[in-house]
C-alpha cells in the first residue's frame, strides 16, 4: 500500500511540481544511483520533474512529442529496477 501511493505521488508530483529538489520525493541513495545511471549517456537530472522522468525512461517511457506523461504503470516498472540498482549499489559498495 504504501509503495503504491509512492508511485502515484511520483507520478503526480512530476507533472504538478517538477521544480521541487528531488530530495522530497527520493532517497539518497536513490538519488546517487539516478545520477549515475544518468551519466551514461542522459543529462543528468537535478529537479524532481527530470528525476521521475528519468525513473519513468527505466520503466520503458520513451518519451516522445505526443506521448501523454508518464502513467502508473510505467513509474511502478521504472520504480521496480531503481530498486534493484540500488540494491546492487549496496553490494558493490561493500
Amino acid at each position: 500500500m504504501v509503495i503504491a501511493w509512492r508511485i502515484m505521488l511520483m507520478t503526480l508530483l512530476g507533472r504538478e511540481a517538477p521544480e521541487l529538489p528531488p530530495e522530497c520525493l527520493f532517497s539518497n541513495l536513490e538519488i546517487k544511483v539516478l545520477k549515475k545511471y544518468a551519466k551514461k549517456n542522459l543529462k543528468i537530472p537535478d529537479r524532481l520533474g527530470a528525476m521521475v522522468a528519468l525513473v519513468a525512461s527505466i520503466g520503458g517511457y520513451l518519451g516522445r512529442t505526443n506521448d501523454p506523461p508518464p502513467g502508473h504503470q510505467l513509474m511502478w516498472r521504472g520504480y521496480k529496477h531503481l530498486q534493484l540498482m540500488c540494491e546492487g549499489f549496496l553490494l558493490n559498495d561493500s
